[in-house]
């Protein structure tokens, strides 16, 4: 059980909510409480106010696909490339401020760690790769077709994408559990 009993017992209130004008491929929050949305058609990412008013479009028309989104503490906005392998960060303007590859075939998901390395599951190469948050590749381990990925206390949850299973892993791949995901 990852969550208290009494959570639950709560039913979620809804708070407001918003149609997206394509299909978003993850989710971040800045400190502002900006949303930004990876987006695969022709955007990395847009953005919106914490009531979805659109604020701005990143990368937009030059055919990228974003998917995974992670916000750094200084408030630069990061995104995985999938089909070209690699990772963009952006300024809160949109302009592109660095990119760096992340090699193998995909590069589909983001986590961020408590130093902001960056963790970039590709799951047609079935790995995990870690990063600085300057892009230099620190470890990198199998795990089979991974999908959504997150950190947290020191251990890296990932969840296979056909085959039922969150698998926990240490922050240089040492595997130290899994369990089902229903």
């Amino acid at each position: 059980q990852l969550m208290p009993a009494s959570a639950f017992a709560q039913s979620p209130v809804l708070l407001g909510y918003w149609s997206t004008p394509s299909i978003p491929l993850g989710l971040d929050l800045d400190a502002a409480g900006r949303v930004y949305m990876a987006d695969e058609t022709n955007v990395y990412l847009r953005s919106f106010s914490p009531t979805g008013t659109a604020i701005a479009l990143f990368g937009a028309g030059i055919g990228w696909e974003g998917y995974g989104v992670k916000v750094l503490a200084d408030q630069t906005v990061m995104t995985a490339d999938y089909y070209r392998c690699r990772v963009v960060r952006f300024a809160q303007s949109g302009a592109i401020l660095d990119d760096w590859p992340t090699g193998g075939t995909r590069a589909l998901f983001l986590a961020l760690d408590e130093s902001e390395n960056v963790y970039v599951t590709d799951d047609e190469g079935n790995a995990i790769r870690k990063f600085s948050k300057q892009g230099a590749l620190l470890a990198q381990w199998g795990t089979p077709h991974p999908a959504g990925v997150t950190y947290l206390d020191g251990k890296v949850y990932v969840a296979g994408m056909f085959d039922g299973t969150i698998r926990v892993y240490g922050p240089d791949g040492g595997l130290l559990g899994s369990f089902p995901s229903g």
